[in-house]
Order: structure tokens, then C-alpha cells, then sequence
């Protein structure tokens, strides 16, 4: 599989994550999804998690970085639970019915950072 291909994947497999760990649906958004994607850029570069972007059409933003490892499939699930015990991201989560996901992967350190942007 492809570097391309491989990001591409993770996006469904998050949004899936996500909807059943907090028992909601989403609808995806490519549109979101960009501004989701220059987020995670822009926090790969700072090497640090934050809000970096004019927000877009974003209502709300949640972010995260974890370290691979080999397992993406588990990468994400800690994302997800990072998310989950912070009241104010699960609250983002879910009080909004649209999401666009994004990613930048840092190949150096093994950290992927994701951002999820809701609307």
C-alpha cells in the first residue's frame, strides 16, 4: 500500500472509531476535511498539537498526535480515547453532526497527527 493510500485509510477507519466509541453519526465533509489536513500539517511542522488554521467553515476542532509504532489500527483508538476523557473535546464531539479528518505523518519520529473538524 501506498503512503497516499494509507493516509487515505485512516480517515473512515477514524470517523468509524469515533461513532462508535460515543454511540453518534457523522457526515463526512471533504470541505472540512482540508482544513483538517493544513491543521495536522501545520502541527506536524510546530511539532506540537494546537489550532493553527483560520478555521474554515469549523465550528470546532479537535486534535491529537500518537506514535505508531507499527499499529495504526491502535494509533487511533488512543487518539480516540485521548479525546474521550477530555470533557471538552468529547462535548465538540458530540455537539456536532459533521466531520472532515485530516492527517500529517511525520516518518523521522513515527507520530501521526490528526485533526478532526466538526461542523
Amino acid at each position: 500500500m501506498s503512503f497516499f493510500d494509507w493516509i487515505n485509510s485512516l480517515c473512515p477507519k477514524l470517523q468509524h472509531i469515533i461513532q462508535t466509541e460515543l454511540s453518534t453519526h457523522f457526515d463526512y465533509s471533504l470541505d472540512l476535511a482540508v482544513g483538517a489536513t493544513e491543521n495536522s500539517k501545520l502541527m506536524m511542522q510546530r511539532e506540537e498539537t494546537g489550532h493553527y488554521h483560520p478555521m474554515y467553515s469549523c465550528m470546532a476542532e479537535v486534535t491529537a498526535y500518537n506514535y505508531i509504532r507499527g499499529d495504526s489500527e491502535r494509533a487511533l483508538q488512543d487518539i480516540v480515547g485521548m479525546w474521550k476523557s477530555s470533557d471538552k473535546h468529547r462535548r465538540d464531539l458530540l455537539n456536532f453532526s459533521n466531520i472532515g479528518i485530516g492527517f500529517a505523518y511525520d516518518h523521522r519520529k513515527d507520530i501521526l497527527y490528526a485533526t478532526a473538524c466538526l461542523r
